[in-house]
């Protein structure tokens, strides 16, 4: 891939067992002529890599071409011990903690980005979108909607990432956490 760089325009990477996000900062932006990039379900790119890939392909671009690279990005999925048909999506088993949230505050920040360098990764078409509708979250396009907007509060946030719980109510969220100190807002 290193010595034709410049003939690349269409590069799919599917289930490639030890790729990792260092290896494709030395390939991507040795590759002047990429337009589509497109990553689907490699074991070692997670949701947390998404910060991390949009930085690899606005890398060494120059500014009139700094938005040229279209990423389309399905992160690793985990569909969980043989034996539990429920289908995890984040982590291969149950860590106890809100996976919900955990994947939302991460998608915010990718889909918030990704918005800034001019790529759709919330359109029902991409292969992120399909992700978060395959995983643990619920009402995908409404909680998009809800978290894109500029003036969310954190409650907001709470309240449609844990949509069976709060439906979206920001009034049950303040029932439960009343008391927490302002520090916890963003």
């Amino acid at each position: 891939m290193y010595n034709f760089s410049d003939f690349f325009r269409n590069v799919q990477l599917h289930r490639i067992p030890f790729l990792t996000t260092e290896l494709l900062t030395l390939l991507i932006p040795n590759m002047r002529n990429l337009t589509v990039l497109g990553i689907y379900n490699c074991p070692l790119i997670h949701i947390a890599c998404g910060q991390k890939l949009l930085d690899i392909i606005q890398m060494d671009k120059p500014k009139e071409k700094e938005n040229q690279i279209t990423l389309d990005w399905y992160p690793s999925y985990h569909r969980g011990p043989k034996d539990i048909y429920t289908e995890y999506g984040a982590v291969w088993d149950n860590w106890n903690g809100d996976t919900r949230l955990a994947i939302w505050q991460l998608a915010r920040d990718v889909l918030r980005r990704a918005k800034l360098q001019g790529i759709d990764m919330y359109s029902k078409g991409s292969a992120f979108r399909k992700w978060l509708d395959k995983g643990p979250c619920c009402n995908v396009e409404e909680t998009i909607k809800a978290i894109m907007s500029d003036n969310v509060s954190a409650e907001e946030f709470v309240a449609w990432v844990n949509f069976p719980k709060y439906r979206g109510n920001v009034r049950e969220v303040m029932k439960k956490w009343p008391n927490e100190p302002e520090g916890w807002r963003w």
